[in-house]
C-alpha cells in the first residue's frame, strides 16, 4: 500500500516539475504573443481582472464570509474560510518572494495606451 502512495506522489511531483519547466521554456514566447495581440478592450478587461483578482478584495470577502460563518456558528465553514485566508496569505508571501528573487520585467499598472 505504501509503495502505491509513494508512486502516486512521485508521478505528481514529476508532472509538477514538467509543468514548471514548460512554463519557463515558453515564457518568452507567451510574453511576445501577449505583447503583439493587445487591444484597448482586452487591456480594459484585464485591468478589471487585476482589480478583482488582487488580494485586498479576496481578503475582505474572506473575512466577511468568516464572520458570517462564525455568527451562524458553523464550525465547518469557519474552518474553511480561515484555511482560505491562511492559504491566501501564504500565496501572497510566496508570490512576493518570487517576484523579488526572479529578475523579470513587470508591466506597470499606471501605463496608459498611447
Amino acid at each position: 500500500m505504501k509503495r502505491t502512495v509513494a508512486f502516486y506522489w512521485l508521478i505528481g511531483i514529476a508532472i509538477a516539475a514538467l509543468a514548471i519547466a514548460l512554463g519557463f521554456y515558453f515564457d518568452d514566447t507567451v510574453r511576445d504573443f501577449m505583447a503583439e495581440h493587445q487591444t484597448p478592450a482586452l487591456r480594459s478587461f484585464m485591468r478589471y481582472v487585476s482589480l478583482f483578482g488582487d488580494w485586498p478584495l479576496h481578503t475582505a470577502l474572506g473575512l466577511l464570509l468568516l464572520v458570517i460563518a462564525w455568527i451562524r456558528d458553523s464550525k465547518k465553514w469557519t474552518r474553511i474560510f480561515l484555511a482560505m485566508l491562511i492559504a491566501m496569505s501564504l500565496a501572497g508571501v510566496t508570490g512576493n518572494v518570487i517576484k523579488r528573487t526572479i529578475p523579470r520585467p513587470r508591466p506597470s499598472v499606471h501605463t496608459d495606451m498611447r
